[in-house]
This record gives C-alpha cells, sequence and structure tokens, in this order.
C-alpha cells in the first residue's frame, strides 16, 4: 500500500495549489438506470510482476508518466446485491480498432445518438459534469446518463472500456449493499484517502494531474488479492445512492486493473474519468488507443453548439456548417470564444461570445443578395437605375457622399470571387430616424443593414454561382476595428461555401 505520508504529501500540494472550478453548470434531471459505468483514462502507469500477494509489493510500483491516469471499472446491468463470484479468466486480445461506416455512425451534431461514433468531436448528452471529446472511426458510445458516459472500441477484450462518473460516494464496506458509507466525505481528498489507505486494495502514488480543465489526483488500484471480505473476491468502491439518486454503483473484483482520475469539478461534483480492464495485459493493449481520446476531454457548457448543429449560441472551438434556413451553406472554423446569433434565408452572423449588442456590434456578418437601399426614401426598397451584380453595387457604393472606401481589391473566398475594400461613414447619410447611414436591404422584409460614423467595415462582395452575391461585413468600433479584423480574419478565410 502506499504510505499516509505520500497521499498526505500528494493531496498538501493539490490543495495548497488551490483546485480551481469551472463556471457553473446547467445540470439535467437525473435519471434512473442500472450501471456501472466505464469512463476514460488519459495517461499511462503499468503494474509490473504484481504477484499473489500484491500488497507487499505496492510500494515499488513505478510510475511511468508525471501525469497518469487510473483505469476503473464498469459492468452493465448489475444488480444491487454485487455479492461476487470468481470471474472465468478473459483471454487477452491486443486491441484492433475497426472502423465503423461514417454514413450509420452518430454525428458530431447528434449528440443524444448511441452506438457507433463517426470520427471527430462529440458531446455527453446527459452527464451532469458537461463535457466534450474526441474520437477516430472504431468507437461506440454505449451509455450517457446523467451519472455515467461509457465509451468502447471495437476490437477490444470484453469488459474494456473508458468511463465518466460524476459525484460518487464512497460505497458500504461493512456489507454488500448498495448504499453510502455514513461518516465518510465526498471530497477529491475523501476518496483518494480511502482508496489507498483501503486494506483490500493495492493502489499505486497518487499524482496530481489536470484533465480538461479540472485538477485532481490520478492512481491505479485493483483488489489485492489476499482480500476475504466483506464481498468475496470484490471491494465495494463508490455509489450514486444519495448523490446523482439513481442505483448505479462501482467496485473492483477479481484481477481487474482500474486508472481512477478523480477531479474537483464544478459545485463540488467530484468527476470520476476511468479505464477499466480485466487483467494488466489487456489494461496496457488498450491504454494506447485510450490515451488520445482521455487527453482530447475538455470540461464545458452544455449550451456550447456542436459542429453541424442547428444551433444559436457558444460555438465549440473548431469546425462549424451553416444549416436552413441559410440558402447559401457554407463551413467554417472558429477558436474558442465565438458565438452565432443569427440564421435566416439572408444572413448568417458570429460574435465574439462576449459581445452584448444584438442589432450590430462586433461581428462577422454574412449577407445574401443584397440591394442598394434608396437613398431618396425612408423606405426599403431598390435605388432606381442600380443592379443587383456584385460591380454594380460597388459602383454605386464609391458614389455616395459622406463615405470613405478603399480601393477595391480582387480577392476570393471559400471558392468565391469577387473584391474587398474597407469603408468608414464620414457623415450620417439619409437616417430615416434610425441613426443609421442606410445602405442595404434584402428581399426579407426585417431585414436592412446601415453603419455609423465611427464603426468601420471591411467588406467582402463575392459572386454566387447562380450569379447572386455574398457579402461578408467585418465590423467594430473604430477604436478596435484593426485589432478585431486580424481576429476574424482567420475565421473569414476559413470559408468554404458549397452549393
Amino acid at each position: 500500500m502506499t504510505k499516509r505520508s505520500d497521499i498526505e504529501r500528494v493531496l498538501d500540494l493539490w490543495l495548497d495549489d488551490g483546485p480551481t472550478h469551472v463556471p457553473d453548470r446547467v445540470f439535467d434531471e437525473a435519471v434512473a438506470a442500472v450501471y456501472r459505468a466505464p469512463q476514460r483514462s488519459p495517461w499511462r502507469l503499468r503494474w509490473r510482476n504484481l504477484t499473489v500477494n500484491t500488497r507487499l509489493l505496492a510500494a515499488s510500483i513505478a510510475v511511468l508518466a508525471v501525469v497518469a491516469v487510473v483505469g476503473v471499472g464498469l459492468y452493465a446491468l448489475r444488480p444491487t446485491d454485487n455479492t461476487a463470484t470468481t470471474p472465468t479468466p478473459t483471454p487477452t486480445v491486443t486491441p484492433e480498432v475497426t472502423s465503423a461506416p461514417t454514413s450509420s455512425a452518430c454525428q458530431p451534431s447528434e449528440p443524444g445518438c448511441r452506438g457507433a461514433l463517426a470520427s471527430g468531436i462529440h458531446f455527453s448528452d446527459q452527464l451532469v459534469t458537461p463535457l466534450r471529446y474526441s474520437v477516430p472511426e472504431g468507437w461506440r458510445k454505449e451509455l450517457d446518463v446523467p451519472g455515467a458516459l461509457n465509451l468502447v472500441a471495437n476490437g477490444t477484450t470484453p469488459e474494456t472500456f473508458i468511463a465518466v462518473w460524476p459525484d460518487w460516494q464512497i460505497m458500504s464496506q461493512s456489507d454488500c449493499a448498495n448504499r453510502p458509507e455514513e461518516g465518510l466525505g465526498r471530497g477529491v481528498s475523501d476518496l483518494v484517502t480511502f482508496l489507498v489507505d483501503h486494506p483490500g486494495l493495492v493502489a499505486s502514488p497518487p499524482e496530481a494531474v489536470v484533465l480538461g480543465g479540472l485538477p485532481g489526483i490520478v492512481l491505479d488500484i485493483r483488489r489485492d488479492e489476499a482480500w476475504t471480505g466483506p464481498c468475496p473476491n470484490a471491494v465495494n468502491l463508490f455509489t450514486h445512492q444519495g448523490t446523482i439518486n439513481d442505483i448505479g454503483w462501482q467496485d473492483v473484483s477479481g484481477s481487474r486493473v482500474n486508472r481512477l482520475w478523480l477531479l474537483d469539478g464544478p459545485d463540488g461534483h467530484v468527476t470520476n474519468v476511468a479505464i477499466e480492464a480485466p487483467n494488466d495485459e489487456a489494461f496496457d493493449a488498450f491504454a494506447e488507443i485510450a490515451t488520445p481520446v482521455i487527453e482530447s476531454i475538455v470540461f464545458t457548457d452544455k449550451s456550447s453548439c456542436v459542429d453541424g448543429s442547428p444551433c444559436i449560441g457558444r460555438l465549440l472551438p473548431g469546425a462549424h456548417r451553416t444549416w436552413s434556413p441559410f440558402s447559401q451553406p457554407f463551413a467554417y472554423v472558429v477558436p474558442d470564444g465565438w458565438k452565432n446569433i443569427f440564421n435566416t434565408a439572408h444572413g448568417y452572423v458570429v460574435q465574439p461570445a462576449d459581445e452584448t449588442q444584438k442589432g450590430g456590434g462586433r461581428g462577422i456578418y454574412v449577407f445574401l443578395d443584397l440591394q442598394a437601399s434608396n437613398q431618396a426614401a425612408c423606405t426599403r426598397s431598390s435605388q432606381p437605375g442600380v443592379g443587383r451584380t456584385r460591380e454594380d453595387l460597388v459602383a454605386w457604393l464609391t458614389s455616395l457622399p459622406d463615405l470613405s472606401i478603399s480601393d477595391p481589391v480582387n480577392v476570393e473566398v471559400g471558392g468565391l470571387s469577387g473584391v474587398t475594400y474597407d469603408l468608414r461613414a464620414l457623415g450620417s447619410g439619409p437616417v430615416c430616424g434610425s441613426g443609421d447611414y442606410m445602405l442595404w436591404f434584402a428581399d426579407d422584409p426585417n431585414f436592412w443593414w446601415g453603419m455609423t460614423p465611427g464603426n468601420p467595415e471591411r467588406h467582402f462582395v463575392l459572386d454566387r454561382p447562380d450569379g447572386g452575391t455574398v457579402f461578408i461585413i467585418v465590423t467594430a468600433p473604430e477604436a478596435d476595428f484593426d485589432g478585431f479584423v486580424e481576429a476574424a480574419m482567420p475565421i473569414v478565410e476559413s470559408f468554404a461555401f458549397s452549393s
């Protein structure tokens, strides 16, 4: 066993650093489910030469990575009377991840889907502690409820998996009942101390870690082969009874190897990320392919929009696509800190996540088939004599008084050709009570576009294959304009228009 002084040293270091919490989450209602849930494990710790009396050898277990992960066990549909029996040895199988056809797999935009997962970023749909993760082809999601997320790779040894369990409580140690042990705490330090001090467990030296933005402790555990009770061949670990209030629970039995990553989650919810395998060989082999999945985990807001989802709100960093009703599809890529706020047949808008102004302000505005606004009347009607081609619209714009426009430069964006220029309003122009210099309107009767002095714009006017136009307008207050354009241009340059 790990010495008491060792665990106290590690926990003291972790507590002295001051574990931080991610922002408050919106938690789903609890769902009753019978499971022992698997969870993910990032890095590797190997168990070497563990023979019959493994407790006596625990002090010599080597930590092979500075940041290590622990394996944890899960069984599905296990009865609450968890009296263990000696398991039949499972043959070791080297994991061979086979690909599932992408067309039939769960897509990143389908967080509620169960089964084979397409390669890319995915979400938990139900988990109390929201997160996202990335998988290559060949993985599937078997469970996603408030208390458990289970991921399995094709071709691996049975009962080998990644799992995430939030909000565990220490399970009864006096009998085999699925209930909390009275008088024991629920924090990271409580759970780790319980594991390393338990006479029925062999634990590796705990390591302080950070995973997906959450600080915590990681360690490997297994059952001491000399352990005899109160549950034969098993040690009770954790339960959701009294927390999420489903009947999920976890123990470690037989020769199973568990890697547990106990993380200080939001609002006091300890989140356990884990790998579990039936034996040493299966664990080592599975850790090779599970590590990249574990390292991709990010604990995040459930309100974030995933790639391709019909979602208005904060965008996950990465690739996204427009959706109906916007009628000129395109894909784009954003870093962290952006949101989409507007999607109609003629317009699509992306802004910084901290932008509070809805009807303008800093942003990237994409509009289709704009028309020159009548400068002599305060009605949404076309300026007489001005066509709707790119050449017509740019020529008309350069002729307007009280506007400063830079020389148009030929450009290609996302496969469409056109021009770009910077525009500033020097005077108010025909304001029509709006305070803006009215420039454009669309066939949508609720849509028009104007600009005010002090808010310059960069325009991209592009030709559509059907003869229409795409306007991309990047705008910000004068004091922020240059910096915002620098931040926005990689997003604009990532645009890829499709038919």
